[in-house]
């Protein structure tokens, strides 16, 4: 492996390079990112076991959260690592300076966590000791729990300050790269939350590269032992760190050599890309026949809504009945035309899409479940709770919500795994609960 001064001495030639293209084309800048960003998403995921693959990563991409047979926690992380992914791309440059509240926002943005328990690590530091088994099998402690937050705000006032000096091209100033590769491993050394470390640095790492103009570094699955194992030498065995850095330069060249490929007119994608963009663009174009041939909102109640909101309502009573001396379960189209019928909901669904009209309404915009328990039958307090599961209807996809908070969007004519409606209910039956106990005292 080349030395890191001759790695970075390539990287600066790479760089010239490019910045003589000038502006890049809005077709090659779109191309790039949709693929350094596909990449990013997949490769940075895997590594920490997310189980979807570069074909589901890519329907997530697009807005298809349906991912069958996956676990709900996967998609939704791929999907939350997307939209923070998304927005440092558009940035560009942006704000590079780094804050604990922006580090905190970042992981909650790609962390999902179903179990109760450890729902408060999400955006949090670490309340408890965590550690690696390395390539040697030993173990390697990060930072305690208690040293988190002065090593975190030490971390970032050094970062911060080396930035500055670069900002104001002051004499002696670093090179970019020197403090990015630097700041990447001794946040990982740190490990501040309890999981999600790998990703997070990873994230935060690109936005700074990505503020420099340089493109995204992407480790890909073959590469990842390679990386912890330097990882794991300078962490558990004094080993130079410059050879990690010398490694992390090449993934850059490799993403600068991408860069001027594209530029150059030349193919940036695998073949088994191509391949599966052809999969994915006939599945949208199968997609779009049975929207046409079916009614899409009625096709998507019978398939999907509907045994959501039969099981919302067991599930409801069986759990909570016996505590309230009353309970409301109503149904209803545009929040409002309300209704304690499964069948008349369907009959005015059908009757709206086959443009007979109900009562006016000549489009489904909303079809929801509103389950309440009022009259607390036990203790002094008395009180009601209430939760509500809501479908919002768009051209090409549908989005469920409870109450207000965004579950999940899938596209017409796909439906949901029985696990996958039992999660969603549980999280609507959850909330009751949640209310009930904060009332009851």
């Amino acid at each position: 492996m080349s030395s890191y001064i001759e790695t970075l001495a390539k990287i600066d030639q790479m760089q010239e390079r490019i910045k003589a293209f000038g502006d890049f084309p809005v077709e090659i800048k779109k191309k790039l990112q949709y693929k350094f960003r596909l990449d990013w998403n997949y490769y940075s995921n895997s590594m920490e076991g997310n189980t979807l693959t570069k074909a589901e990563t890519r329907d997530v991409m697009i807005g298809v959260l349906n991912v069958a047979g996956k676990p709900l926690k996967d998609v939704l992380e791929m999907k939350g690592h997307n939209d923070v992914v998304e927005q440092i791309m558009r940035m560009g440059k942006g704000e590079m300076r780094l804050s604990e509240k922006r580090i905190k926002d970042i992981h909650a943005g790609i962390m999902h966590e179903d179990a109760e328990n450890k729902k408060d690590e999400i955006g949090q530091w670490k309340k408890h000791p965590n550690h690696i088994i390395n390539y040697k099998s030993e173990k390697f402690n990060f930072a305690a729990p208690n040293e988190v937050a002065d090593k975190v705000h030490e971390l970032l006032n050094w970062l911060n300050a080396e930035l500055d000096k670069i900002d104001a091209g002051k004499k002696g100033a670093p090179h970019p790269l020197d403090v990015i590769f630097k700041f990447h491993l001794e946040y990982l050394t740190i490990h501040p939350f309890q999981d999600g470390n790998g990703r997070t640095a990873r994230i935060l790492t690109n936005l700074l590269l990505i503020s420099f103009d340089y493109p995204p570094l992407i480790i890909r699955r073959e590469e990842k032992d390679a990386y912890y194992n330097y990882l794991g030498d300078i962490q558990g065995y004094g080993g130079k760190p410059d050879l990690l850095f010398a490694y992390m330069g090449k993934l850059v060249l490799r993403s600068q050599q991408m860069v001027l490929d594209a530029l150059e007119g030349k193919e940036i994608e695998e073949p088994e890309d191509v391949e599966k963009e052809i999969a994915l663009w006939k599945k949208e174009q199968e997609l779009k026949k049975q929207s046409k041939e079916i009614p899409a909102i009625t096709g998507a109640f019978k398939e999907l809504i509907l045994p959501v909101f039969v099981l919302f309502r067991e599930k409801a009573l069986f759990n909570f009945q016996s505590l309230f001396r009353s309970h409301r379960i109503q149904y209803g189209i545009n929040r409002s035309f309300i209704t304690p019928n499964l069948s008349l909901l369907e009959g005015m669904i059908e009757d709206v899409e086959s443009k007979k009209g109900y009562n006016g309404i000549s489009k489904v915009d909303t079809i929801l479940a509103s389950c309440s328990f009022a009259n607390y039958k036990t203790g002094e307090t008395n009180f009601s709770v209430s939760s509500d599961l809501i479908f919002t209807f768009a051209d090409q996809l549908y989005t469920l919500r409870l109450n207000e908070d965004e579950l999940i969007t899938l596209r017409y004519g796909q439906t949901l795994s029985q696990k996958e409606q039992d999660a969603i209910v549980s999280k609507a039956i959850k909330l009751i609960f949640e209310q009930i106990k904060q009332k009851a005292g």
